[in-house]
Protein backbone atom coordinates (compact mmCIF):
# COMPACT_ATOMS: atom_id res chain seq x y z
CA UNK A 1 0.00 0.00 0.00
CA UNK A 2 1.87 3.30 -0.84
CA UNK A 3 2.28 6.06 1.11
CA UNK A 4 -0.68 8.08 -0.56
CA UNK A 5 -3.35 5.66 -0.07
CA UNK A 6 -2.77 6.43 3.93
CA UNK A 7 -3.08 10.12 3.41
CA UNK A 8 -6.59 9.55 1.19
CA UNK A 9 -7.68 7.25 4.30
CA UNK A 10 -6.61 9.55 6.73
CA UNK A 11 -8.20 12.85 5.06
CA UNK A 12 -11.31 10.80 4.67
CA UNK A 13 -11.76 9.66 7.94
CA UNK A 14 -10.50 13.32 9.28
CA UNK A 15 -13.65 14.71 7.17
CA UNK A 16 -16.25 12.07 8.41
CA UNK A 17 -14.88 13.26 12.26
CA UNK A 18 -15.13 16.79 11.78
CA UNK A 19 -18.88 16.25 9.55
CA UNK A 20 -20.09 13.30 11.21
CA UNK A 21 -24.15 13.98 9.73
CA UNK A 22 -24.97 13.55 6.36
CA UNK A 23 -27.53 15.15 3.79
CA UNK A 24 -30.40 14.12 2.26
CA UNK A 25 -28.82 13.03 -0.60
CA UNK A 26 -27.54 9.95 0.79
CA UNK A 27 -30.53 9.49 3.24
CA UNK A 28 -32.39 6.75 1.12
CA UNK A 29 -29.07 4.63 1.46
CA UNK A 30 -27.94 5.70 5.33
CA UNK A 31 -31.51 4.69 6.48
CA UNK A 32 -31.71 1.59 4.25
CA UNK A 33 -28.28 0.76 6.01
CA UNK A 34 -29.69 1.46 9.69
CA UNK A 35 -32.98 -0.90 9.01
CA UNK A 36 -30.71 -3.52 7.99
CA UNK A 37 -28.36 -3.10 10.61
CA UNK A 38 -31.14 -3.57 13.46
CA UNK A 39 -33.69 -5.02 11.95
CA UNK A 40 -32.12 -7.68 9.62
CA UNK A 41 -33.62 -9.00 5.57
CA UNK A 42 -35.78 -11.57 7.03
CA UNK A 43 -39.01 -11.23 5.53
CA UNK A 44 -41.01 -10.18 8.64
CA UNK A 45 -38.38 -7.71 9.38
CA UNK A 46 -39.18 -5.73 6.27
CA UNK A 47 -42.04 -3.58 7.34
CA UNK A 48 -40.65 -1.95 9.78
CA UNK A 49 -37.97 -0.48 7.12
CA UNK A 50 -38.19 3.46 7.25
CA UNK A 51 -38.50 2.64 3.03
CA UNK A 52 -42.05 1.99 2.86
CA UNK A 53 -42.75 5.22 4.86
CA UNK A 54 -40.60 7.29 2.96
CA UNK A 55 -40.24 4.88 -0.60
CA UNK A 56 -39.23 7.99 -2.72
CA UNK A 57 -39.91 8.25 -6.41
CA UNK A 58 -37.26 6.34 -8.05
CA UNK A 59 -36.36 2.92 -7.42
CA UNK A 60 -33.22 1.89 -6.14
CA UNK A 61 -31.14 -1.44 -5.03
CA UNK A 62 -30.48 -2.29 -1.53
CA UNK A 63 -27.63 -4.08 -2.32
CA UNK A 64 -24.74 -1.61 -1.06
CA UNK A 65 -26.55 -1.11 2.10
CA UNK A 66 -27.07 -4.42 2.96
CA UNK A 67 -23.19 -5.36 1.92
CA UNK A 68 -22.44 -1.80 4.60
CA UNK A 69 -24.47 -3.02 7.11
CA UNK A 70 -23.59 -6.36 7.59
CA UNK A 71 -19.86 -5.32 7.17
CA UNK A 72 -20.45 -2.70 10.06
CA UNK A 73 -22.16 -5.26 12.06
CA UNK A 74 -19.01 -7.54 11.97
CA UNK A 75 -16.33 -4.53 12.92
CA UNK A 76 -18.79 -3.01 15.63
CA UNK A 77 -19.69 -6.24 17.58
CA UNK A 78 -16.12 -6.13 19.49
CA UNK A 79 -16.19 -2.47 19.82
CA UNK A 80 -19.49 -2.19 21.55
CA UNK A 81 -18.43 -5.04 23.68
CA UNK A 82 -15.54 -3.18 24.88
CA UNK A 83 -17.54 -0.62 25.18
CA UNK A 84 -16.14 2.01 22.75
CA UNK A 85 -19.77 2.38 20.61
CA UNK A 86 -22.58 3.43 22.94
CA UNK A 87 -24.80 4.88 20.38
CA UNK A 88 -26.45 4.40 17.10
CA UNK A 89 -25.00 7.71 15.99
CA UNK A 90 -21.68 5.54 16.63
CA UNK A 91 -22.70 3.25 14.94
CA UNK A 92 -23.16 5.60 11.96
CA UNK A 93 -19.82 7.07 11.97
CA UNK A 94 -18.58 3.85 11.77
CA UNK A 95 -20.14 2.46 9.12
CA UNK A 96 -19.08 6.43 7.20
CA UNK A 97 -15.52 5.44 8.54
CA UNK A 98 -15.90 1.98 6.51
CA UNK A 99 -17.21 3.70 3.45
CA UNK A 100 -14.83 6.31 3.41
CA UNK A 101 -12.08 3.05 3.29
CA UNK A 102 -13.58 1.48 1.02
CA UNK A 103 -14.11 4.47 -1.27
CA UNK A 104 -10.37 5.96 -0.93
CA UNK A 105 -9.25 2.06 -2.20
CA UNK A 106 -11.99 1.16 -4.66
CA UNK A 107 -12.79 4.81 -5.73
CA UNK A 108 -16.25 6.06 -5.63
CA UNK A 109 -19.29 6.03 -8.12
CA UNK A 110 -18.54 9.24 -9.64
CA UNK A 111 -14.60 7.86 -9.78
CA UNK A 112 -15.50 5.58 -13.17
CA UNK A 113 -16.22 9.37 -15.00
CA UNK A 114 -13.00 10.36 -14.76
CA UNK A 115 -10.61 7.59 -13.80
CA UNK A 116 -9.95 7.21 -17.98
CA UNK A 117 -8.62 10.99 -18.20
CA UNK A 118 -6.35 11.64 -14.91
CA UNK A 119 -3.40 9.97 -15.66
CA UNK A 120 -3.21 12.54 -18.74
CA UNK A 121 -3.37 15.70 -16.28
CA UNK A 122 -1.05 14.04 -14.18
CA UNK A 123 1.42 13.74 -17.08
CA UNK A 124 0.82 17.05 -18.60
CA UNK A 125 0.75 18.70 -14.96
CA UNK A 126 4.31 16.74 -14.04
CA UNK A 127 5.73 17.52 -17.20
CA UNK A 128 4.96 21.26 -17.19
CA UNK A 129 6.04 21.20 -13.57
CA UNK A 130 9.51 20.29 -14.59
CA UNK A 131 9.56 22.53 -17.71
CA UNK A 132 8.34 25.04 -15.66
CA UNK A 133 11.26 24.32 -12.92
CA UNK A 134 13.93 23.96 -15.36
CA UNK A 135 13.30 26.38 -17.88
CA UNK A 136 11.85 29.59 -17.20
CA UNK A 137 14.17 32.34 -15.50
CA UNK A 138 13.38 33.04 -12.14
CA UNK A 139 13.55 29.20 -11.14
CA UNK A 140 13.13 30.14 -7.33
CA UNK A 141 10.47 32.36 -7.97
CA UNK A 142 8.41 29.64 -10.79
CA UNK A 143 8.81 26.61 -7.78
CA UNK A 144 7.48 28.95 -4.89
CA UNK A 145 4.35 29.85 -7.24
CA UNK A 146 4.09 25.98 -7.95
CA UNK A 147 4.04 25.40 -4.02
CA UNK A 148 2.25 27.89 -3.64
CA UNK A 149 -0.48 26.64 -5.72
CA UNK A 150 -0.41 23.33 -3.89
CA UNK A 151 -0.54 25.18 -0.22
CA UNK A 152 -3.64 27.55 -1.68
CA UNK A 153 -5.59 24.41 -3.09
CA UNK A 154 -5.13 22.72 0.31
CA UNK A 155 -6.39 26.15 2.51
CA UNK A 156 -9.40 25.86 -0.05
CA UNK A 157 -10.20 22.52 1.57
CA UNK A 158 -9.78 23.28 5.10
CA UNK A 159 -12.38 26.35 4.34
CA UNK A 160 -14.88 23.54 2.64
CA UNK A 161 -13.98 20.80 5.75
CA UNK A 162 -15.20 24.22 8.26
CA UNK A 163 -18.37 25.13 5.69
CA UNK A 164 -19.48 21.13 6.10
CA UNK A 165 -18.87 20.90 9.41
CA UNK A 166 -21.13 24.42 9.84
CA UNK A 167 -23.68 22.45 7.76
CA UNK A 168 -25.90 20.35 9.24
CA UNK A 169 -27.93 22.22 11.75
CA UNK A 170 -30.65 19.39 11.55
CA UNK A 171 -27.97 16.99 13.08
CA UNK A 172 -26.88 19.26 15.89
CA UNK A 173 -30.21 20.31 16.42
CA UNK A 174 -31.64 16.47 17.42
CA UNK A 175 -28.30 15.81 19.49
CA UNK A 176 -29.41 18.72 21.45
CA UNK A 177 -33.07 17.68 21.45
CA UNK A 178 -31.84 14.12 22.73
CA UNK A 179 -29.96 15.86 26.00
CA UNK A 180 -32.88 16.51 27.78
CA UNK A 181 -33.85 14.59 30.45
CA UNK A 182 -37.33 13.98 29.48
CA UNK A 183 -39.58 11.54 29.43
CA UNK A 184 -42.47 10.62 26.98
CA UNK A 185 -41.71 13.19 24.54
CA UNK A 186 -43.30 13.54 21.22
CA UNK A 187 -40.86 15.58 18.89
CA UNK A 188 -41.59 16.83 15.54
CA UNK A 189 -39.27 17.24 13.14
CA UNK A 190 -39.38 19.73 10.38
CA UNK A 191 -38.59 19.43 6.31
CA UNK A 192 -35.00 21.25 7.01
CA UNK A 193 -33.77 19.36 9.97
CA UNK A 194 -34.61 16.11 8.20
CA UNK A 195 -32.21 17.49 5.31
CA UNK A 196 -29.67 18.27 7.08
CA UNK A 197 -28.46 15.68 9.19
CA UNK A 198 -31.46 14.57 11.75
CA UNK A 199 -30.95 10.40 10.17
CA UNK A 200 -32.67 7.63 12.07
CA UNK A 201 -29.35 6.67 13.90
CA UNK A 202 -29.95 10.21 15.98
CA UNK A 203 -33.20 8.58 17.16
CA UNK A 204 -31.84 7.62 20.25
CA UNK A 205 -35.01 7.57 22.58
CA UNK A 206 -36.60 5.19 20.46
CA UNK A 207 -36.17 1.26 19.19
CA UNK A 208 -34.42 -0.11 17.91
CA UNK A 209 -31.93 0.14 20.73
CA UNK A 210 -27.78 -0.33 20.25
CA UNK A 211 -28.07 -2.32 23.48
CA UNK A 212 -30.93 -4.17 25.64
CA UNK A 213 -31.73 -2.06 28.26
CA UNK A 214 -30.71 1.37 27.02
CA UNK A 215 -34.01 2.76 27.88
CA UNK A 216 -36.46 2.87 30.48
CA UNK A 217 -40.04 2.06 31.12
CA UNK A 218 -42.02 5.31 29.96
CA UNK A 219 -38.63 7.04 28.79
CA UNK A 220 -39.37 6.19 25.05
CA UNK A 221 -39.70 9.22 22.65
CA UNK A 222 -41.61 9.47 19.45
CA UNK A 223 -39.78 11.53 16.63
CA UNK A 224 -42.17 11.93 14.04
CA UNK A 225 -41.12 13.59 10.01
CA UNK A 226 -44.46 14.49 8.98
CA UNK A 227 -44.23 17.21 6.23
CA UNK A 228 -46.81 19.54 5.20
CA UNK A 229 -48.61 21.54 7.37
CA UNK A 230 -48.63 20.30 10.64
CA UNK A 231 -50.00 21.42 14.01
CA UNK A 232 -47.76 21.58 16.48
CA UNK A 233 -49.99 21.79 19.39
CA UNK A 234 -49.96 17.88 19.65
CA UNK A 235 -46.42 17.36 20.14
CA UNK A 236 -44.62 18.05 23.45
CA UNK A 237 -41.34 19.17 21.44
CA UNK A 238 -40.30 20.10 18.03
CA UNK A 239 -37.22 21.35 15.74
CA UNK A 240 -38.40 24.32 13.71
CA UNK A 241 -36.87 26.15 11.31
CA UNK A 242 -39.40 29.38 11.21
CA UNK A 243 -38.89 31.49 14.59
CA UNK A 244 -40.95 29.59 17.33
CA UNK A 245 -44.29 30.34 18.29
CA UNK A 246 -44.45 33.28 21.21
CA UNK A 247 -45.75 30.52 23.68
CA UNK A 248 -43.19 28.16 23.25
CA UNK A 249 -39.90 27.39 25.37
CA UNK A 250 -36.71 27.87 23.23
CA UNK A 251 -34.25 24.70 24.47
CA UNK A 252 -31.42 25.24 22.06
CA UNK A 253 -31.19 27.87 18.88
CA UNK A 254 -29.32 25.98 16.21
CA UNK A 255 -26.77 28.45 14.19
CA UNK A 256 -25.59 27.44 10.66
CA UNK A 257 -23.56 27.98 7.82
CA UNK A 258 -25.14 31.05 6.12
CA UNK A 259 -22.22 32.51 3.53
CA UNK A 260 -18.94 34.20 3.62
CA UNK A 261 -17.96 37.57 4.66
CA UNK A 262 -14.57 38.98 4.68
CA UNK A 263 -14.63 38.31 8.25
CA UNK A 264 -15.12 34.59 7.31
CA UNK A 265 -17.56 32.15 7.46
CA UNK A 266 -20.70 33.63 8.79
CA UNK A 267 -24.01 32.03 10.97
CA UNK A 268 -27.20 32.48 11.36
CA UNK A 269 -29.83 30.90 13.02
CA UNK A 270 -31.55 28.13 11.46
CA UNK A 271 -33.30 25.70 13.67
CA UNK A 272 -34.56 26.23 16.87
CA UNK A 273 -35.50 23.21 19.25
CA UNK A 274 -38.97 24.29 21.34
CA UNK A 275 -40.86 22.63 24.34
CA UNK A 276 -44.52 23.20 24.27
CA UNK A 277 -45.70 24.28 27.51
CA UNK A 278 -49.36 22.90 26.86
CA UNK A 279 -48.95 19.63 26.17
CA UNK A 280 -49.51 16.69 28.97
CA UNK A 281 -47.05 15.98 31.22
CA UNK A 282 -44.57 19.27 30.38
Amino acid sequence: MAAVDFVLLFLSWAHVLISPYTKVEESFNLHATHDVFFHGVAKASLKQYDHFVFPGVVPRTFVGSVLLAWTTKVVSAPLIWLGLLNSKFDIQIMLRLILASANTFAFSREWRFVVYVVPVFNLAAANAFVWCSQRLPWTRVVRFALLATLVANAAVAGLLTMISNANYPGGDALTQANKMSRANVTMHICNLAAQTGASLFLQEHSPPYLLDGMHFIGSQWTYDKTEGDVDLRWYTHAIVEDFPPSKWSTNATINAFDGLSKKGIRYLPKLWVITNPDAPGV
